[in-house]
């Protein structure tokens, strides 16, 4: 787990975008990682289409300035 998702205290890749799907379900759980990013329009988009195609998704903003965590310690 990377040191982003142990702080915000989610498991996820140590990537900028993550998605995690379960097929078998239909569940599907992806985030952004970035600095003021509160405003982003992006998760209600995503959530509204997965809803639309019947799909259970959660889409998570992992905001840098909010979890007090600087760039340095995600990876290139």
């Amino acid at each position: 787990m990377g040191r982003v998702a142990r702080l915000a205290g989610v498991q996820a890749p140590s990537r900028l975008a993550a998605t995690k799907m379960d097929v078998s379900s239909n569940s599907i759980r992806a985030g952004l990682i970035g600095s003021g990013i509160q405003a982003s329009l992006t998760p209600a988009m995503h959530m509204a289409e997965a809803r639309s195609q019947g799909f259970s998704y959660r889409y998570d903003l992992l905001d840098l300035n909010i979890l007090g965590v600087v760039r340095s310690v995600l990876p290139d």
